[in-house]
């Protein structure tokens, strides 16, 4: 069938819709493609007949457009021809016929049909998994609509779509960059996630750029900007109604907080902490009651460090997590040690002749440091 559709083509003079249906449905061990651009050659496709016979005859319309000058309706055409492809999952020959739509919208300088190829293209990138490829479609779609927009050609829900799409690549870029073990431009990206979401005015957006610019920001060591970015997050979350911040935002902030040396900040976020997973994250009550409870003995208030040392110990009992308990009954016996130091002090300062008949029976006394717990 394909074969008869080719001669056909031939016998309708139509050459270059002969080439591009040939190569369509032949394998290239058996042809050689002489496309005018052969890196962007259709691929060869299993097609059913009645669906070989629907792609000649639209490649004749593109290809009597083209001649005719009709650019709309050969757009139109190849347009068509790449959602066919698409909805059989031949993404690479949709790519090529979504390729040529922007070639020939550039040809004609017409921005409406190359924003809409722009965006077929880089939603058809994500399908292929080229991350890169889709970001730049996007970012010239959305370029595009800038300058429609300064005509009234645009509306706002495409542009809000257009954003959409290029903050969920941005997103998805930045997580393949850091599997990809490159921290640099996995931070570049989080700044345009961030650009791109103050640009759309989307609040909730913005937040989660911020907080994976914190994150990453601490998984880089540089802790200072990783606090300014977890502090823009919260401060988003409280504009928000009904938003709080997730735990794992407030618990990086913390180990920030504690690194730099600002206690009381990483007491009153793991404060905050506790309050969002106490109730439904009983690992996430672990590790602040854990955390406070040292955060607290450090700076010798030792009946809050107490309090919290109590709580944990009676968290961790629930884990059934043997290591986390041991470290739970480490750090309650150095708190109540230290309680029972500071008490044994007060007692002989105020009685020395007490002190003195205590000295020949006395043990050694040894302070004992708590353990912090990390979460895993």
């Amino acid at each position: 069938m394909s074969e008869a559709l080719c001669v056909d083509l031939l016998v309708r003079g139509q050459p270059q819709a002969f080439v591009d249906l040939f190569s369509l449905t032949h394998s290239s061990n058996d042809t050689a493609v002489s496309t005018t651009n052969a890196s962007s050659a259709p691929q060869p496709a299993s097609l059913p007949e009645e669906t070989a016979a629907a792609i000649s005859q639209e490649l004749v319309v593109a290809h009597d457009a083209e001649r005719k000058g009709d650019f709309e309706a050969s757009y139109n055409a190849y347009q068509q021809l790449a959602e066919h492809f698409t909805s059989y999952e031949h993404l690479p020959n949709a790519k090529l016929f979504y390729t040529r739509c922007l070639q020939i919208a550039i040809a004609h300088s017409w921005t409406e049909g190359e924003a809409a190829a722009h965006t077929n293209l880089g939603m058809l990138a994500e399908q292929l998994h080229d991350l890169q490829a889709a970001e730049s479609h996007y970012e010239q779609h959305l370029a595009l609509l800038g300058n429609l927009r300064q005509f009234a050609e645009t509306s706002g829900p495409e542009q809000a779509a257009a954003h959409a799409n290029v903050m969920k690549v941005y997103q998805e870029r930045a997580k393949e960059l850091a599997q990809a073990g490159d921290e640099e431009a996995r931070l570049h990206a989080l700044r345009k996630w961030i650009r791109a979401a103050e640009r759309s005015g989307d609040p909730a957006a913005l937040a989660q750029a911020h907080m994976q610019l914190g994150l990453a920001h601490q998984q880089q060591g540089e802790y200072v900007q990783a606090v300014k970015s977890l502090h823009e997050y919260i401060a988003l979350c409280q504009h928000m109604e009904q938003v709080q911040p997730e735990a794992q935002a407030l618990c990086s902030l913390a180990d920030c907080q504690q690194v730099l040396g600002n206690l009381e900040g990483a007491v009153q976020s793991l404060q905050s902490f506790l309050l969002q997973s106490r109730h439904h994250d009983a690992e996430g009550e672990v590790y602040a009651c854990c955390n406070l409870g040292v955060l607290y003995y450090r700076q010798r208030q030792y009946d809050e460090a107490l309090t919290y040392c109590e709580r944990f110990f009676e968290a961790a009992r629930g884990l059934n997590d043997q290591r986390v308990l041991d470290v739970a009954r480490v750090n309650l016996g150095a708190v109540r040690a230290a309680l029972t130091f500071r008490d044994y002090v007060q007692v002989a300062d105020a009685d020395l002749q007490t002190l003195l008949l205590w000295k020949n029976v006395r043990m050694p006394f040894k302070e004992q440091n708590p353990v912090t717990l990390s979460v895993q």
